[in-house]
């Protein structure tokens, strides 16, 4: 089974700081470990294609036999911003990106649009990345006010896009009360991807600093990661899996070591269930 990895996994930081490693160190740490692909964002490709031209890009991605699964992170569209969506529509197109990654980030005092213009932006953004090859995954985010998995649920149900589906992200799932309800309810066509990563069952410290520093690879929590895994299978979906174990612990390795300790944590997991 295809394990790749989220732009956080190894960048060694947390937004808005670069990452700490750069990107021919993170592409060789997961390769070296078995990993088929890794996601990246519009700045990093900036600065990669200030010095090498996309081909040379795709060559250099090949030696390594991995890809670009996911561009990180679309935001504003559900505001009615259209500007920031327009660099990575391009660069999906370019490298054969296969989805790009969004979540309603509602920062009080924003507020959630109404029902219907959420509905209607959201099918617009589908609509335009279905013209440039690429699915929108949704991912609810429980740290924030406002977005939780009832209401991408409910979204991505509202406008039924071929192309747009919920990206499950573990630590969100298992935190958000109603989050395995909306995996067991889930339709095949409407899911876009899982996010392994394990937890106390106890936040540690507040919720956000448990979401950013204290969660735990794969298999070492108290996550039902067995359970998630086979709701999402009976769905009938093709489940790609990719990790994000945001920690302090793996921040403060080089990309090499948290790569393979990761590799090893997911493949212990899936050989369990």
């Amino acid at each position: 089974m295809e394990i790749t990895f989220t732009h956080l996994q190894l960048a060694g930081t947390l937004p808005p700081e670069p990452p700490r490693f750069g990107f021919d160190t993170r592409l060789a740490a997961v390769s070296g470990s078995g990993g088929t692909g890794l996601a990246t964002r519009v700045s990093e490709l900036d600065q990669l294609l200030a010095t090498r031209s996309p081909a040379e890009l795709r060559a250099l991605l090949d030696a390594h036999g991995v890809r670009f699964v996911e561009l990180e992170a679309m935001y504003g569209w559900f505001a009615g911003d259209r500007e920031p969506e327009e660099a990575l529509l391009r660069y999906a197109e370019t490298f054969g990106v296969p989805r790009i990654k969004t979540a309603v980030l509602l920062v009080p005092p924003a507020v959630r649009p109404e029902a219907d213009l959420l509905a209607e932006r959201f099918a617009a953004l589908c609509d335009r990345a279905a013209a440039a090859g690429t699915t929108v995954a949704l991912e609810p985010v429980v740290v924030l006010p406002g977005f939780d998995h009832v209401a991408a649920h409910d979204l991505v149900r509202a406008v039924d896009r071929p192309n747009a589906g919920l990206m499950f992200d573990a630590w969100h799932v298992f935190r958000d009360p109603a989050g395995m309800d909306v995996v067991t309810s889930v339709a095949a066509r409407h899911v876009a991807g899982l996010e392994l990563t394990d937890g106390h069952t106890t936040p540690k410290g507040t919720v956000y600093q448990d979401c950013v520093d204290e969660r735990l690879l794969p298999g070492e929590g108290d996550f039902d990661l067995a359970g998630l895994l086979a709701a999402l299978r009976a769905t009938g979906a093709d489940v790609p899996l990719s990790v994000e174990v945001l920690s302090t612990t793996l921040r403060a390795l080089d990309p090499a070591e948290n790569a393979r300790r990761t590799m090893a944590a997911v493949r212990s997991l899936l050989a369990r269930v």
